[in-house]
C-alpha cells in the first residue's frame, strides 16, 4: 500500500515541477523581451521573432492540435478552431466566401468543410468536416485582465505573436452600413447618381440612373427613410430593394457594407501603417483586445493565456497596436446556435431581375 502512495506522490511531484518548468521558461522570455529598451521591446513583441516566441512554444503546445488552416477554393484564407471532436470548427464568416472549402489539420489531413451556421454580427462562422476523434480547444471559463500575456496559436510550433491584454472588454460599434450609392429626390423615389465601386449596389448589379422606388417592402422618398431602416442591420445582411430602370420595375438583393474611414487620411494610414488590417474589423458583440500583431489570416485561431486555456478566438486585425478575440465566454453562448443551422449562410447575390407590377 505504502509503495504505491509513494508513486502517486513522485507523479505529484513530477507534474508540479514540470509546471513549473515551463512557467520558468515563459518568464524567461518575457525578462529578455523586458530587458530591451522600449522601442526595443515593442519591436521584439509585434515582430515575428523566433527567438521570443520560442519561449511561448510550451504554453501554446495543446492548442495548438485544436487549429486548422482553412482553404477556400485552393486559397489559404483563415484558420479554424476546432470546438467539438465530432468536427465542429470556428472561424471568422467574412473570409470564407467562395465554393469549395477545406479544412486542413497541422498534419496535412485535409476534409471537407461545410458551412453550417453564421453569427453575422460577430463574423463567426460554424464549419462541419465529416471527422471524429478531433482534439477540442481547451476553452477557459476567466477573462484574461489588464496586462496579462497571451499568445495567438497557429499550425507551427511557436506561437503567431504574443502580446498583453491592453483594454476591458467591450462591445465594438459596427460602423454605418451603406448600399454604396449616392442617391437624390425623384418623383419615383430616389435616383442612383453614383454607384461606389465594389460595395453591394455595384455587387448586385444596380446602376447610375435607376430609381430606388422600395427597400424591402416599404416604399422611400427620403434618404433618411434608407439611413435609418439601413442601421438596425449587421455587415453582411442583406435587404431586398426595387429599382426602376428606363422605367421598367426590377427586383435586387443588395448586400450592406461597411462605411469605413477614408483609407487615404492621415490617421487611417497611421493605422494601417506595419501591418494589413481585416476587412471586418467592427461591430462586434464583445471582445478581447490585445496588442499581439497578428495578420488578418491568423484571425479564427485560439488566443490562450500563460496556461494554455482558449481565452477567446482572435477575430480581427483592428489596428497598428490592436487586435480584437471574441472571449471564450461569448464563444460558449453561441455555439448550440451556430450548431443547430439555425443561423444559416446566405445566398449568393442575385442579379436583377424583371417584376411585374
Amino acid at each position: 500500500m505504502n509503495g504505491g502512495f509513494d508513486r502517486i506522490v513522485f507523479k505529484k511531484k513530477c507534474l508540479m515541477a514540470n509546471q513549473m518548468i515551463r512557467r520558468v521558461f515563459v518568464l524567461i522570455g518575457l525578462i529578455a523581451v523586458s530587458a530591451l529598451p522600449a522601442e526595443a521591446q515593442d519591436r521584439a513583441r509585434f515582430a515575428p521573432d523566433a527567438e521570443v516566441r520560442s519561449a511561448f512554444n510550451d504554453v501554446v503546445r495543446d492548442a495548438r492540435a485544436s487549429v486548422v488552416q482553412i482553404v477556400v477554393d485552393g486559397e489559404e484564407r483563415v484558420l479554424g478552431t476546432i470546438i467539438d471532436k465530432d468536427g465542429y470548427v470556428l472561424s471568422k464568416a467574412s473570409e470564407l466566401t467562395g465554393e469549395k472549402i477545406k479544412a486542413v489539420l497541422s498534419t496535412g489531413r485535409g476534409f471537407d468543410a461545410t458551412l453550417v451556421g453564421i453569427d453575422r454580427k460577430n463574423d463567426l462562422a460554424m464549419l462541419k468536416v465529416d471527422a471524429e476523434r478531433l482534439t477540442p480547444a481547451p476553452l477557459a471559463f476567466d477573462k484574461p485582465g489588464l496586462g496579462r500575456w497571451v499568445a495567438c496559436v497557429g499550425l507551427s510550433r511557436s506561437p503567431e505573436a504574443v502580446g498583453i491584454i491592453s483594454a476591458k472588454p467591450r462591445e465594438i460599434e459596427p460602423s454605418q452600413l451603406v448600399l454604396g450609392v449616392i442617391l437624390r429626390p425623384h418623383p419615383d423615389g430616389l435616383r442612383v447618381d453614383s454607384v461606389r465601386e465594389g460595395f453591394g449596389a455595384d455587387k448586385a448589379g444596380i446602376k447610375t440612373g435607376d430609381v430606388l422606388t422600395h427597400l424591402g417592402s416599404k416604399k422611400v422618398i427620403a434618404v433618411d427613410q434608407v439611413i435609418g431602416q439601413l442601421q438596425s442591420r449587421a455587415e453582411g445582411d442583406e435587404v431586398q430593394v426595387r429599382v426602376l430602370r428606363s422605367g421598367e420595375p426590377m427586383r435586387v438583393t443588395v448586400g450592406l457594407s461597411e462605411f469605413g474611414p477614408d483609407p487615404r487620411s492621415r490617421s487611417e494610414r497611421m493605422n494601417r501603417m506595419g501591418s494589413k488590417l481585416s476587412e471586418r474589423r467592427r461591430g462586434f458583440e464583445l471582445v478581447l483586445q490585445h496588442d499581439a500583431e497578428i495578420r488578418p489570416e491568423h484571425c479564427g485561431g485560439p488566443l490562450v493565456n500563460l496556461k494554455g486555456e482558449v481565452v477567446g478566438l482572435n477575430i480581427a486585425r483592428a489596428g497598428r497596436i490592436a487586435s480584437y478575440a471574441l472571449p471564450s465566454s461569448l464563444i460558449r453562448q453561441k455555439l448550440a446556435v451556430l450548431k443547430s443551422g439555425k443561423l444559416a449562410p446566405k445566398p449568393s447575390d442575385p442579379k436583377p431581375e424583371p417584376v411585374s407590377e
